[in-house]
């Protein structure tokens, strides 16, 4: 029989072969979904000897978004956003290990040496930053509706997704980040460190704001540079997430035993 009918309760091994078994489940949305979110090295380091037996399953939907855009306009008026500048975001809950701080510094300071009009979004709730916004510059939205969220993205020219430490889960907002052709700035830890060079602009972590700088300097002002990674990115997560690989995939697992 599978393996997924030899586990005992509580086990993460397989009763018949031995095989270790890495599963991790999130609720999100009410909705139940399997997250495989271990690095490679990680799950080898629990006893899986082949990167060809590891198969991650992100159940993220690549169909066409039915929701209807917002006016731009009409947005950037409600939260108080220049339409003139030029939009790098952040999505997500605003948190210490999403470094968005240091992001702050690192915009204020171009802003302060640079003709290029800035405005730092960050597209979700939290306390982290709310001493440092500043009006037209760096902007906090709060929470926002799921259509409000997809036209942030939307119209965003730049988006920036740090993380650490971090546990190495999968990151669903990057998915989607990179699935609707976006450029987006990463640090190469954990999940993220998995992510093609060409399919996001990777950034180290030591002397991170001078890093930083130097990538959001250089995006801004390549258009060809930017425009080649979102194309690389949007045609990674189709080829790497969708349906049909991961039903190949399913289908591989459960052949096993």
């Amino acid at each position: 029989s599978n393996c997924r009918n030899e586990i005992t309760e509580g086990q993460n091994f397989c009763n018949k072969c031995g095989n270790k078994i890495i599963k991790e489940n999130s609720i999100s949305n009410n909705n139940m979904k399997l997250n495989e979110a271990k690095p490679d090295n990680k799950i080898l380091e629990t006893g899986f000897k082949n990167k060809e037996d590891i198969y991650k399953v992100n159940l993220i939907s690549l169909d066409e978004d039915l929701i209807r855009i917002q006016n731009k306009k009409e947005l950037f008026n409600k939260y108080n956003i220049p339409l003139d500048a030029i939009i790098i975001a952040s999505f997500g809950n605003i948190v210490p290990t999403k470094l968005n701080k240091a992001t702050c510094k690192v915009i204020k300071k171009i802003s302060e040496n640079s003709n290029k009009k800035l405005c730092y979004l960050l597209v979700g709730e939290g306390k982290e930053v709310d001493d440092i916004l500043e009006d037209n510059l760096i902007i906090k939205t709060g929470y926002t509706s799921i259509n409000e969220f997809k036209a942030f993205m939307h119209y965003s020219d730049l988006i920036i997704n740090l993380r650490y430490p971090s546990m190495g889960e999968t990151s669903a907002s990057m998915v989607q980040i990179m699935k609707n052709g976006k450029c987006c700035i990463i640090n190469a830890d954990g999940w993220f460190a998995e992510i093609p060079n060409n399919a996001a602009y990777q950034v180290k972590r030591e002397n991170l704001e001078k890093n930083l700088e130097e990538a959001i300097l250089k995006l801004i002002n390549d258009d060809a540079l930017r425009e080649n990674i979102e194309k690389n990115a949007k045609a990674y997560i189709e080829k790497e997430y969708n349906d049909s690989k991961i039903l190949k995939d399913f289908e591989r697992i459960l052949s096993l035993g």
